[in-house]
Order: structure tokens, then sequence, then C-alpha cells
């Protein structure tokens, strides 16, 4: 369950090796990213995925509910549409990272802790649910695979950020 999320990280932790510091600050054009924000932002998001996988297990409250059709649709076709997707308005105030060990160690951290939420899913499955702000309530599966889904989703971001360096 897991599994495509490590796979993701562990991706992303291979490319941050070709990168420098000025590499992962250079942003493009003053309301674009630079490659390390968008680094920190995949690092924010996934930990609140994270949290709210951890969150399923706390009650089972919201079992009845689900998914909205956008958050089906995606899921099912295991890929975000090939669409520029508007983000939070929050986003443009995501910091240049300080340091490549940081986005590494968080990571790496990521990582772990996927692994440790897949495990204790697997003895004490669970059916509760927490909700996501824009798709609806999702499982703790549902949360690791939307993980892997962002991640994916934010190569095609990347590599148009790596085109301009």
């Amino acid at each position: 369950m897991d599994k495509a999320l490590r796979v993701a990280v562990t991706e992303w932790l291979v490319f941050l090796k070709s990168y420098s510091l000025a590499a992962l600050q250079y942003k493009p054009q003053p309301a674009q990213w630079s490659i390390g924000q968008l680094y920190l932002h995949l690092i924010g998001d996934t930990t609140f995925y994270l949290d709210q996988a951890a969150a399923c297990f706390e009650d089972a409250a919201h079992i009845n509910e689900s998914c909205n059709e956008f958050a089906q649709k995606i899921l099912s076709d295991n890929a975000f549409p090939d669409i520029q997707i508007e983000g939070h308005p929050n986003n443009q105030f995501i910091p240049q990272p300080g340091s490549k060990q940081v986005l590494q160690n968080e990571l790496e951290a990521i990582g772990r802790r996927a692994r440790m939420l897949a495990e204790r899913y697997a003895t004490h499955p669970i059916e509760g649910k927490s909700l996501h702000p824009g798709f609806g309530y999702l499982s703790l599966p549902q949360w690791l695979q939307l993980a892997a889904l962002h991640f994916n989703h934010h190569l095609r971001q990347k590599q148009r950020l790596d085109a301009l360096l």
C-alpha cells in the first residue's frame, strides 16, 4: 500500500542529489516556485496527508462518507489529470529551502512514516476516514495513494523547472 509512495520519495531523493543549493533556490520568474520550494511543497502536503492517514486510526467516524467525484477519478485512474492545477493561495508563501540536508532528512522521514502507517494498517485495518479540504473523506490507503500521486503529478513541474536551469 505504501510502496508507491516510498518509490516516489526515493525517486525525489535521487533527483535531489543532482542539485546544488543555488539550483534549488533558483526562481525562473518571481511568481514561479524554485525546485526547492517545490520540494518544500511536497514535504508539507505529504506531512499533512500522513497526519490525516494517522487520524483514520483515531475513530471510525465518517465511515459512510466518501470522497468527491474528482478525487474518485484521480484514485481510480491512479493519476492526476495532465493539467496544471491552481494551488492554494498560501502556496505563494513557501520559503526557499535552507539546505539540501533538511530536504533529504524530511523526505527520508516521510518514507519511514509511510511504512510505519502501512505496517500498522496491515495488522490493524481500520475503516476511519478523515477530511481532505478539496477531495472529501479519504481512508488511510487513499491518503497514502494520494501522497504518491501528488509526487508523480509534480514530476511535470519539476521537468519544466529543470529545463530553465
